[in-house]
């Protein structure tokens, strides 16, 4: 009787260990997945300013007209934004142009989590939200090109 009694409590112990993964790795899952989207919207972005002699979309039309630069616009929603009309991505209305080559393009937000989940969302990258959207960090694409996560209040 104790051998059962122990046998069922460690098999639930194992369940709540499972179960406990298996969100943990979804929320790392989408974490990717959104990291990768802002990766594909950066680079949307970046074929839209050379066509149009380095000058950023209107900011509030940037998803509409960077969507002939991607290949499945899909990728203009973030992961863990469950509802389909929402987007979660907002850009930094500050950024006009593209110029790699600016000294602060590296630390520069481009395209970010937002707390605003509207389409074309766009602010001065003061919209990330608190605490961070994938596992407490926010994603973002930077104006060199590069994207990575970051803690939650960055910049």
């Amino acid at each position: 009787m104790w051998a059962q009694l122990i046998s069922a409590f460690i098999a639930c112990g194992v369940v709540w260990a499972l179960f406990r993964f298996l969100i943990y790795s979804e929320g790392i899952a989408h974490g990717t997945a959104c990291l990768s989207n802002l990766k594909e919207v950066e680079l949307a972005l970046t074929f839209y300013t050379n066509d149009n002699d380095g000058r950023t979309p209107e900011r509030d039309r940037w998803m509409d007209t960077s969507e002939p630069y991607m290949e499945n616009p899909e990728i203009e929603h973030c992961p863990e934004v469950k509802a389909p009309a929402l987007y979660g991505y907002a850009i930094n209305a500050g950024v006009t142009m593209l110029n790699d080559k600016d000294p602060r393009a590296e630390t520069t937000p481009l395209v970010y989590d937002s707390v605003d989940l509207a389409k074309n969302a766009s602010d001065l990258a003061t919209s990330m939200p608190q605490p961070g959207r994938h596992q407490g960090c926010n994603n973002v694409a930077f104006v060199d090109g590069h994207a990575k996560s970051v803690e939650a209040g960055y910049p």
